[in-house]
């Protein structure tokens, strides 16, 4: 099988990368979009780096029709390889997607998906979405994520979300599945006040803790 492109974006000197990078279990084709702009600082800045990655899904979608592309954040391990269930989401679906909630039940109207990690084909359904969203003018307060939840109220084609193992720490109240395959690294209402050491130890953190967890838990199993 041919490997899966992923498209990421990152500073070089982002502790966050090496632990993404040396936490991959599957064989990827990976792509990293250098930049020097803080990590999750929300500025002109920051959304021009998050831009210039969207065009370059944008571009791989439209020459590799027919093909698979993960689009991902940094923030986020790997604790098995992720390929077979990503594709078993994949199945009558266009684009897969992070859940906010684990429940649909409770999924807020238009607030439905977190774009930290995604599985599309390469279509040309998926290639009008990314250019919509590529193109459009993103709220600060909610960036892509918020627009594409809206652009998906009305989607010409069938997405869906990764089961319970793609996880985030809003899920099951902050306990992860024995089973889980990633762990995204997310704080919700986190204040824009924090500053950029803070939010990057508060992420660090994190996944250290889940991390721990997730090891302890591996070890009294066997």
């Amino acid at each position: 099988m041919e490997k899966i492109k992923l498209i990421a974006a990152s500073d070089p000197e982002n502790p966050l990368i090496k632990i993404f990078l040396d936490s991959i279990k599957d064989e990827w084709d990976i792509k990293i979009i250098e930049h020097g702009v803080p990590t999750d600082i929300v500025t002109d800045e920051f959304y021009a780096t998050i831009r210039e990655k969207y065009r370059r899904v944008v571009d791989y979608i439209r020459t590799n029709q027919g093909k698979l592309l993960i689009i991902s954040d940094v923030d986020i391990q790997f604790f098995k390889p992720a390929t077979p269930e990503m594709l078993k989401a994949l199945e009558g679906n266009e684009i897969v997607f992070l859940s906010r909630e684990v429940n649909p039940d409770i999924w807020k109207k238009g607030d439905v998906v977190n774009v930290g990690f995604i599985i599309t084909k390469c279509n040309q359904k998926t290639l009008r979405f990314f250019k919509i969203v590529l193109n459009a003018q993103w709220e600060k307060s909610t960036g892509e994520q918020g627009f594409m939840n809206q652009l998906l109220l009305n989607s010409e084609f069938k997405y869906g979300v990764f089961p319970h193992q793609f996880w985030m720490q809003r899920h099951s109240k902050g306990i992860p599945p024995q089973d889980i395959i990633l762990h995204h690294a997310v704080q919700e209402g986190e204040p824009e006040s924090r500053n950029q050491a803070s939010r990057l130890k508060m992420k660090i953190d994190q996944l250290n803790k889940i991390k721990e967890i997730i090891n302890g838990t591996i070890q009294k199993s066997t």
